[in-house]
């Protein structure tokens, strides 16, 4: 595990620095689907945190924004933790997305509904509102509509 010190007023903290979520936003420090960029990195620690971590994030409406590490195909639906699975996504777009099968076009979809509506109506109207495009949106997942249509063979058929 590589760790570096970084030394803030007087206390010196040590910080893990080869942890997937770093190599994705080395990658790529814009979110995959809405575009946002990432342009500050922030040391933070949690109270339930072994030791402080940096989070990256993106400044929309003059607030910030946390990036995270998107699983590409979730792992509520058999996505594994590999490099190769992860993307960088802003928290907004990786909450819209939740753990469905979203193609990255359709999370910019519902990225407009939000934007487009978050100052318009109730945040419960406009959960019920996505949710509802969500499930319009919603691709199977490649491995779910595989389906065997022979018809099994017998124990005698086997010999």
């Amino acid at each position: 595990m590589q760790k570096k010190e970084f030394k803030v007023n007087d206390t010196i903290y040590q910080v893990k620095m080869n942890t997937d979520r770093y190599q994705v936003f080395k990658n790529n420090l814009h979110c995959v689907s809405c575009g946002l960029k990432g342009t500050r990195m922030f040391m933070e620690c949690h109270p339930s945190d072994m030791m402080p971590h940096f989070n990256l994030y993106g400044e929309e409406d003059k607030k910030l924004v946390l990036f995270t590490k998107d699983h590409i195909k979730p792992r509520a639906l058999g996505g594994e933790d590999r490099l190769d699975n992860y993307q960088t996504m802003c928290s907004i777009c990786n909450n819209l997305k939740a753990h469905s099968n979203l193609s990255i076009e359709s999370v910019y979809k519902l990225r407009q509904i939000y934007n487009n509506n978050k100052k318009k109506i109730s945040k419960k109207k406009l959960h019920t509102l996505i949710e509802e495009e969500r499930l319009k949106l919603d691709a199977p997942c490649p491995h779910q509509f595989v389906e065997n249509t022979e018809k099994p063979k017998s124990h005698k058929e086997n010999k």
